[in-house]
This record gives C-alpha cells, sequence and structure tokens, in this order.
C-alpha cells in the first residue's frame, strides 16, 4: 500500500476514502490504532466527517506513562470514562498516571477515542496493557475497551470496579455498564492481560490499497469490527509477541 500510496503519513483526504469504504461494506465499528496528532492539514474537516459517520469509528490517543521526562501536551484528550475514579478511595487500584500526552488535533475532538499505550515488560516484551490511563484526574480507557464503550446500549462511556470474588477469580472486575454481563479482569495495577490465544494468522487483512481501489468483498467487513493500523516495517510500530519477534503494533489490538 506504501508503494502503491505513496509515503506515510497519507493525505487526509485518502484516509477519508478508506473510511468511508469500510463504512459502506456494512463495518460495525473501525478502530484505529493510529495516532492523528496535530497539525492543520488538507481534508481534515472531510476526515473529521468520515469518522463521525454513523458514530462508527474511534481513534488512538497516547498518554505517556513510562517516560516521565517528557513535557509534549500535544492536542486534545477525550473521552475519560466516567465512574472510575483516579484518586485513593479503597478500591485498591494504582492506575498509571500520565505527566504528558499525544492527542488529536481539535477537528478530531469529537471522534471518540482510547489509548494506545502498552506495558513494557523489562525484556521487552508488551503481555498487558493499562485498561486506564489517569490525566490531571480524568481515567482514559485502552482502545479495546473504548471500542466496547462505543458499541454499548447506551452512549455514556460508565464503568464500575468490583473485587474478585472467588479463588480463582480475577483481582478486580471492570465492567462496562453499556454492555451488561461483560467483565475485564484486572490486576491491582489496573493492567489487563492481552489474549494470545488466537494466531495472527487467523484474523484476515486486507490491504489498505485493496479497499481503496474496491478490490475486496464487502461481506468480510459487514457487521464486523474493523481494525485499521500500519504493518510496514519502516514504520517503527514493531512489538515483540509471543508469536514473533517483530509483530506490528496492531496485533496488540
Amino acid at each position: 500500500s506504501i508503494s502503491e500510496i505513496g509515503p506515510w503519513p497519507w493525505s487526509r483526504e485518502v484516509m477519508a476514502n478508506l473510511v468511508r469504504q469500510v463504512n459502506d461494506a456494512g463495518a460495525q465499528l473501525q478502530v484505529h490504532d493510529i495516532l492523528y496528532p496535530v497539525g492543520e492539514r488538507d481534508g481534515d474537516r472531510a476526515f473529521a466527517s468520515a469518522l463521525l459517520e454513523g458514530n462508527k469509528s474511534i481513534i488512538a490517543q497516547l498518554p505517556v506513562v513510562q517516560n516521565q521526562n517528557s513535557d509534549v501536551k500535544s492536542g486534545v484528550l477525550t473521552n475519560s470514562m466516567i465512574g472510575v475514579s483516579c484518586e485513593s478511595n479503597g478500591q485498591g487500584i494504582n492506575f498509571p498516571t500520565a505527566e504528558s500526552f499525544i492527542g488529536s488535533s481539535d477537528i478530531l475532538a469529537s471522534v471518540p477515542k482510547g489509548h494506545i499505550a502498552p506495558i513494557i515488560d523489562p525484556d521487552g516484551a508488551v503481555r498487558k496493557l493499562p485498561s486506564m490511563i489517569c490525566f490531571e484526574g480524568s481515567a482514559y480507557p485502552a482502545l479495546a475497551i473504548a471500542a466496547f464503550s462505543q458499541l454499548g446500549v447506551d452512549s455514556s462511556w460508565t464503568a464500575e470496579i468490583s473485587r474478585g470474588d472467588g479463588f480463582l477469580a480475577p483481582e478486580y472486575l471492570l465492567t462496562l455498564t453499556s454492555i451488561p454481563g461483560m467483565g475485564i479482569p484486572i490486576d491491582s495495577n489496573g493492567s489487563m492481560r492481552i489474549s494470545f490465544r488466537k494466531s495472527p494468522n487467523a484474523f484476515q487483512s486486507i490491504s489498505a490499497s485493496s479497499i481503496l481501489r474496491g478490490e475486496f468483498e464487502p461481506a468480510l467487513f459487514d457487521n464486523a469490527l474493523v481494525l485499521v493500523g500500519a504493518t510496514a516495517f519502516g514504520l517503527d510500530d514493531i512489538v515483540p509477541t509471543p508469536y514473533s519477534g517483530f509483530s506490528p503494533g496492531v496485533e496488540l489490538q
């Protein structure tokens, strides 16, 4: 796709067309594991309009946790989670706190978002993600949690935290009030373990260039959750997983 469309980042017009093609194919939700940072660009408003169409898209933002020397505050952070406290209130959970962040441009402020900050273990592997990251007293959910919040029965992003009950229960359970019966196991640091039960080969992938040309089977996207992310090694979004020492970061989602 890069050789056909051009170097990354692509124009906002290209991304708007990509979003519309995925929506038109019937996707239930498209989840962009991509940062769209500050910087006025041609086509910004058309891109925002495509992302907001039908409330069927969410994009990434990045509160910075593991590099506390950074003082970057770029763009805006949005879509904090209601009902999750960053204060010491007896929940016993120590959510990580960010001092800086890379958010989106103001034009994309109304597009729903989730964070993509991983937890990097000493050996360089990524096994967990913070379910929430706190910034200035507000808790911002991970992209995966944001996706289910957006799919919920109501528009409020609200969650509750309870202690695990039982010998094999998790330390805590994060439940989204918009998805009755769905619980997310988290530990005392508010982290959730990534499931690597399925090989990346179990998921179907389609190149962006094929979608833009209309050379794909729309039924593949019908009522599906569609992840949009970079897989080219030269874009520096490479992480080790149990399947490979150099997997594209979108596989974590």
